[in-house]
């Protein structure tokens, strides 16, 4: 499940139902969420598109993810 959810509001705002294989950032991409400033992302481990996460900083949005193992 992907969604947007709305602070202020306290409910979800958007919800996509994709199967496992589907991608935070493609679901994110492909459907252009209303990301406002301060605004906070979360996404799967990964997946991640350093492209992608500079233009959530410049549009002042925070994100959060998780690189998972790195090898040395």
């Amino acid at each position: 499940m992907h969604s947007l959810y709305d602070h202020s509001g306290a409910l979800p705002t958007f919800i996509i139902v994709t199967d496992g294989k589907k991608h935070d950032v493609r679901v994110a991409k492909e459907h252009e969420f209303p990301l406002v400033p301060d605004s906070i992302v979360s996404v799967d481990k990964a997946y991640v598109d350093y492209k992608w996460l500079r233009s959530l900083q410049d549009k002042g949005v925070w994100f959060v993810t998780s690189v998972g193992d790195i090898e040395k």
